[in-house]
C-alpha cells in the first residue's frame, strides 16, 4: 500500500514537473510586453515625403534591401559602404512602418530580413553583400529588430512576430549574453569582451523581462553598466563602451551620437535624463551647435563636425521628454541639412549635393525624427 502511495506522489511530482516545463516555455510566446507605447499618427509632412521617395525609389534594391550608400562603392573591412544591405538598416525601417502603422511595408521589410539575413543560430546577420552574407551579427541591431516584431505583436496582434521575436531573443540569450550581460558580437568563436553602452537598448531589455523572468537581471545589469558610464555632472554624456573583462570603461573623448543613442534609451524607460538635456541646450545655445565629439573632461568640443544623426536623435529625445525648446533647435538644423533643390539626383535626401555621398543611417534616423513632427 505504501508503495502504490509513494508512486502516486511521484506521478504526481512527475506531472507538476512537466506543467512547470510547460509553463516556462510558453510564457515568453503569450505574456504581455505592456510596452506603454503611444503612436502619434502623425500626418506625413512634404518633407517627410520626399525622404521617404528618395529611400523608397533610390535607396532600395529590388530586392527591398535598402543600400548603406547611394554611390556604389567596395566595402573596406567593418567599414560597409555601397550597396551592401545592413541590419541597422532593416530594422529602423521596420520600426518606421510601424509608427506608420502600414503592415503592409513592415511585412515587406520583414521579408527581405528573412529571406537574406538570418544565420543558422537564429541571430541576424549583419550585413549582406549580394547574396554574401556575414556569419556574424550586431547586438543593437538584433534587439532593434526584436523590439519591432515584439511592438508590431502588440499592435497588430499577428502570433508570427511573436513568434520570430521569440526565437530571435532565445539566440540572443544563448549567443550574446555573458554573466547577465549584452556582449556586442559572437563571431562564431567567441563573445566579444566589449559591451558598447548605446547597445543596452533598455526598452527592448524591458520587454524581454516582462515575458521571460530570468531577462529581469539581464536588465537590472545592463541599466547598472548604462548608468556607471555617466561622464559627470560636468560633461553629462557617456563613455563609448565597458571592458567585461577588466571591468574598466574606455578613455577618450566623447562620441557624441553613441551618447545620445544611450540618452534616448533611457527617456524612453522613463529613467532620468534631464542633467543631459539641459546640458545640450546650453550647448546649442553657447556654439549654435551640437558636434560630434566632446572633451570628457572639459565638455569642449574637440571636433567642427556636426551629423544629421545627431540632430535626428535630439528631435526624438525632445519630443520623448517633452523638452520644446531642445526638440526646436534640433528641428530647424534637421531641416537646414535636407536637401530641398529638385534639380539635384539626392533631392529629398540627407547628404553631400557636391559628392552625392548619402548614408542610410542618417536618412533613416531623419524618416523616424520626421515621425515626431506635428
Amino acid at each position: 500500500m505504501k508503495k502504490l502511495k509513494y508512486k502516486n506522489y511521484g506521478i504526481i511530482f512527475l506531472l507538476l514537473l512537466l506543467v512547470l516545463i510547460a509553463v516556462r516555455i510558453t510564457m515568453p510566446y503569450i505574456l504581455p510586453i505592456n510596452s506603454g507605447v503611444t503612436y502619434k499618427n502623425n500626418p506625413i509632412s512634404e518633407r517627410e515625403n520626399i525622404l521617404l521617395n528618395f529611400l523608397d525609389n533610390k535607396l532600395t534594391l529590388k530586392d527591398g534591401g535598402i543600400k548603406t550608400n547611394y554611390k556604389d562603392e567596395k566595402s573596406q573591412g567593418d567599414i560597409t559602404k555601397g550597396y551592401s544591405v545592413l541590419s541597422e538598416s532593416e530594422g529602423m525601417m521596420l520600426l518606421y512602418y510601424l509608427e506608420r502603422n502600414d503592415e503592409e511595408k513592415f511585412n515587406d521589410t520583414l521579408k527581405y530580413i528573412k529571406d537574406n539575413m538570418i544565420l543558422k543560430n537564429n541571430l541576424i546577420s549583419w550585413r549582406v553583400t549580394g547574396k554574401d552574407k556575414e556569419s556574424t551579427s550586431a547586438t543593437i541591431d538584433d534587439l532593434r529588430i526584436v523590439k519591432a516584431l515584439l511592438l508590431a505583436n502588440e499592435r497588430w496582434g499577428k502570433f508570427e512576430y511573436r513568434k520570430m521575436a521569440v526565437k530571435t531573443f532565445k539566440a540572443i540569450n544563448k549567443n550574446l549574453l555573458d554573466n547577465n550581460l549584452l556582449s556586442d558580437f559572437n563571431d562564431g568563436y567567441n563573445k566579444s569582451n566589449i559591451t558598447t553602452l548605446c547597445y543596452i537598448d533598455l526598452p527592448t531589455l524591458k520587454y524581454l523581462s516582462n515575458i521571460d523572468y530570468a531577462w529581469k537581471k539581464v536588465y537590472t545589469n545592463s541599466i547598472n553598466v548604462l548608468n556607471n558610464g555617466y561622464i559627470s555632472d560636468k560633461v553629462p554624456l557617456y563613455k563609448k563602451s565597458y571592458n567585461r573583462e577588466t571591468k574598466k570603461y574606455d578613455n577618450g573623448d566623447v562620441d557624441t551620437l553613441l551618447s545620445l543613442i544611450c540618452i534616448l534609451n533611457k527617456a524612453e524607460v522613463s529613467e532620468s535624463t534631464s542633467k543631459s538635456v539641459n546640458w545640450l541646450i546650453e550647448k546649442f545655445k553657447t556654439d549654435g551647435a551640437i558636434y560630434a565629439k566632446y572633451n570628457s573632461n572639459t565638455g569642449i568640443k574637440s571636433s567642427d563636425v556636426q551629423s544629421t544623426s545627431i540632430y535626428a536623435l535630439l528631435v526624438r529625445i525632445g519630443e520623448k521628454t517633452g523638452n520644446k525648446e531642445l526638440y526646436n533647435m534640433a528641428f530647424k538644423k534637421l531641416k537646414d541639412f535636407q536637401i530641398i533643390n529638385k534639380n539635384s539626383p539626392i533631392y529629398g535626401a540627407y547628404g553631400d549635393p557636391k559628392t552625392l555621398q548619402v548614408y542610410s543611417f542618417d536618412n533613416l534616423n531623419s524618416l523616424l525624427a520626421y515621425r515626431c513632427v506635428k
